[in-house]
């Protein structure tokens, strides 16, 4: 066997044929595969000898569900190649101190494979060159990790669905990357639960491509579609991929790669205020009178200087709101489909003229106004996929039909054909300028702070329409990312500082952009207890907002909040306490380091998760009951114990102090310290506790159950048990038109009155004072 080895790995090929015979991480002491008797052993494959073309594609049987038809997958190779190149023999072996150098003669190919070793990591690289006389079709899979060894027991795996979660061994498929079901980034990890051996990888590839990224068991193996054809003499040089075996946890991979993709691809950097965000709701225009109602999203009017409504309706910090357009006025312009979720009326309508019966963009400048005074942010609601055949795009643009995207067979079906919507091409320049010249005036003539633009990366989607030129109909991750750098130069121009989101988050959107909605699909909800969010812990200045789960998912998850926290629901009551507390660590929660172990714990249904910030550790905890389903909320359980929480802090804390999320109260914290770091004992169900590396802030909350009726009073207790002193403390009804700013102080009561005046909605009343932690309170007014 020929070893490249130093003192954290070594990796053994086998001199006959350059098979990968030992992965083998020292820390973990453990050898991660066993070559397989199935293939020859090589870290790579080439298919060729193709019988049919490359293609996945929607069709009229594929698009019935919008969320089966974005998880449609590329084919496999197999599929429609005749032969997959992995010599038995003849390599050529040059061995350096860090680098090891296999080449192969094949099929009229020189196959050259470089393996380096940088401390802990190893880097494999792949040369082919068509040394024959003729043309050559390839379809390289590199790297191609066979054997894997982990226990199917214990086993588990980083699937990166959006934001992420931690799954079975081999539960997650993988997929096309860009499509954020599939991959939403270019990292993975396999690893056991118990013994912490972990088999990391990465791909740098800074132009974020086309791959196919597959966990097929037992292996790993990324393949670099579509086939590519090499001319005589030519060459394909794949880009680098880092393999990684250790012990330890998979957060280790994912700030990997983080540090890696921060270095190389710049991401233009995150405003401040986004990075601070509490919470991102969306609401839809209604006019007073229409036959849709309030609902949970919509929210009814007269005019858009009432957006105001729809904020207090949802108490969040951010809104964004859709059915603006003109296209939204007609009632019944489209069929019902249970594709897509919305009222039969058009949610967007490609030319985005804002709604002329409720006043117009002048309305609209007026309520974002008014919203701006009260503190709050405004975002709008655009299409990057679909428009409605009936658009005033069509008839403005003729030409415009020609920005379609085509499948293969030179239809347009796709997953909203049913509900009469046409499928653009995200690769059509002229689709790509419409989209940014339409944002631009959107933000420049309302004053929004921000803009969202939907559907697109739940797919990847080849294009074959001759009218748009392209280099390869399986550019889409390509164009995905010129359309957001259009974009985002273009509403930067205006509003340097601007709010720009996508429906799912992929790792390359935050190359221009900043936000991602995410929601968890079907059984990954049962997976939210098992850890934070993996694309949160490699890309923390990517703000992904969870609109699923409710407050306990979003806190396990470490992600701000997508849901909201109206009605009376056993869910939007705990989502109200969560908010309630996490204003005292938003700053932590929103950007430090979460790359962190997870805190131990006595008790084995309490999950711990712990982010760093220069000044503080915070830990939360959770006992959550069993969720299944699809889009259900975690709850608590009901029982309490005690549980006894371990963190290796490295310091002993100046300050440590627990707030109790599901009680609503806050306390001291007694601990000890050993080897193992400090811990602490708790009863409380779900608990937020603070670690101080000097004392500072101390806790203060806003205790009542904030129910008023409009033009009534509301009590609220000023709770602060660490402030032995009464400390002032100013208490802020924020929004609250007429309402008085109070001079209060702790541990006291006060009265807060309501306006006459007010909307009936949902507020936030704030305290706020010196070396106070702010605390907040949503106040419920009613008729």
């Amino acid at each position: 066997m020929v070893k490249l080895e130093n003192e954290w790995l070594s990796i053994g090929f086998a001199p006959e044929n350059g098979a990968l015979v030992s992965l083998y991480g020292k820390t973990a002491k453990h050898d991660f595969i066993h070559p397989s008797p199935l293939r020859n052993g090589n870290p790579f494959g080439i298919w060729s000898d193709f019988f049919a073309p490359y293609n996945f594609e929607f069709n009229d049987n594929s698009y019935k569900n919008i969320f089966y038809s974005a998880k449609i997958l590329p084919p496999d190779p197999g599929q429609i190649a005749r032969t997959c190149i992995n010599p038995a023999s003849d390599v050529t072996v040059e061995h350096a101190k860090n680098t090891i150098v296999l080449m192969w003669q094949a099929n009229d190919l020189d196959i050259k494979v470089t393996v380096s070793l940088d401390g802990c990591k190893s880097r494999w690289g792949m040369t082919i060159a068509n040394r024959g006389t003729y043309k050559q079709s390839i379809l390289p899979v590199f790297p191609w990790i066979d054997g894997i060894q982990l226990s199917k027991k214990t086993g588990r795996m980083v699937a990166l669905n959006q934001a992420g979660y931690i799954a079975d061994l081999w539960a997650h498929e993988g997929g096309a990357y860009g499509n954020c079901f599939h991959n939403s980034a270019q990292f993975g990890c396999l690893f056991e639960a118990d013994t912490e051996h972990a088999l990391g990888f990465y791909v740098e590839d800074e132009l974020c491509g086309a791959k196919d990224i597959r966990y097929v068991e037992p292996s790993l193996q990324v393949r670099w579609f579509p086939d590519k054809s090499l001319e005589s003499g030519e060459s394909i040089t794949l880009p680098s991929a880092v393999i990684l075996p250790y012990r330890g946890s998979w957060k280790q991979t994912a700030a990997a790669y983080g540090v890696w993709f921060r270095d190389t691809v710049q991401p233009e950097p995150t405003p401040e205020w986004i990075l601070r965000n509490d919470s991102y709701i969306g609401a839809w225009v209604e006019k007073k009178g229409d036959p849709y109602g309030d609902t949970a999203l919509s929210t009814s009017m007269d005019s858009l200087e009432e957006l105001a409504v729809g904020h207090i309706k949802n108490a969040a910090e951010t809104i964004e709101y859709a059915f603006y357009c003109a296209g939204s006025m007609k009632t019944d312009n489209a069929p019902k489909s249970e594709s897509l979720h919305v009222p039969s009326r058009r949610h967007t309508d490609g030319w985005n003229t804002v709604r002329p019966d409720m006043g117009g963009m002048a309305a609209l400048k007026v309520g974002v106004d008014r919203l701006h005074e009260n503190g709050k942010k405004v975002t709008l609601y655009t299409e990057g996929l679909i428009v409605p055949e009936e658009s005033e795009l069509f008839k403005q643009i003729p030409e415009s039909k020609s920005w379609l995207v085509m499948n293969s067979d030179g239809n347009n079906f796709g997953p909203y054909t049913d509900s009469k919507f046409l499928h653009m091409c995200v690769g059509c320049v002229e689709w790509q300028d419409h989209l940014t010249a339409m944002i631009a005036r959107l933000v420049r003539e309302s004053g929004v702070d921000g803009i969202r633009i939907d559907s697109l990366n739940f797919y990847f989607w080849p294009c074959y329409n001759p009218a748009h030129n392209h280099a390869s109909p399986f550019d889409y991750n390509l164009w995905v990312q010129q359309l957001y750098a259009k974009v985002s130069a273009a509403a930067k121009a205006i509003r340097p500082d601007i709010l720009l989101a996508v429906e799912g988050p992929s790792d390359f959107v935050n190359r221009h952009f900043n936000l991602a909605l995410h929601q968890m699909v079907g059984d990954q909800i049962e997976y939210v207890a098992r850890d934070t969010a993996p694309l949160r812990v490699a890309l923390p200045g990517f703000v992904l907002v969870q609109w699923t789960g409710g407050g306990v998912a979003q806190s396990l998850r470490l992600l701000p909040d997508g849901s909201g926290h109206t009605g009376d629901s056993e869910s939007a009551q705990l989502s109200r306490k969560w908010f309630s507390v996490r204003q005292a660590v938003l700053q932590t929660l929103s950007t430090g380091n979460a790359a962190t172990p997870n805190p131990i714990s006595s008790s084995a249904d309490m999950h711990c998760r712990w982010i760093q910030s220069g000044s503080e550790d915070v830990i939360v905890g959770v006992r959550p009951e069993e969720a299944h389903g699809e889009l259900v909320p975690v709850l608590l359980m009901e029982d309490t114990v005690c549980s006894t929480v371990t963190i290796p802090l490295g310091y002993a804390p100046a300050d440590l102090f627990l707030y109790d999320i599901e009680k609503q109260t806050t306390a001291p914290i007694a601990f000890t310290q050993d080897h193992r770091g400090v811990s602490f004992d708790t009863t409380a169900n779900w608990f937020l506790a603070i670690a101080c590396r000097e004392s500072g802030d101390k806790p203060v909350m806003l205790v009542g159950d904030g129910l008023v009726k409009r033009g009534g009073s509301v009590d609220l207790f000023i709770y602060a048990s660490m402030v032995e002193d009464k400390a002032e403390v100013w208490i802020e009804p924020v929004g609250m038109a007429g309402a008085e700013r109070i001079r209060a102080t702790t541990n006291t009561t006060i009265t807060i009155t309501v306006p006459e005046s007010i909307q009936v909605g949902h507020y936030w009343v704030t305290a706020t004072g010196r070396g106070l932690r702010k605390a907040a309170k949503i106040i419920h007014v009613f008729e």
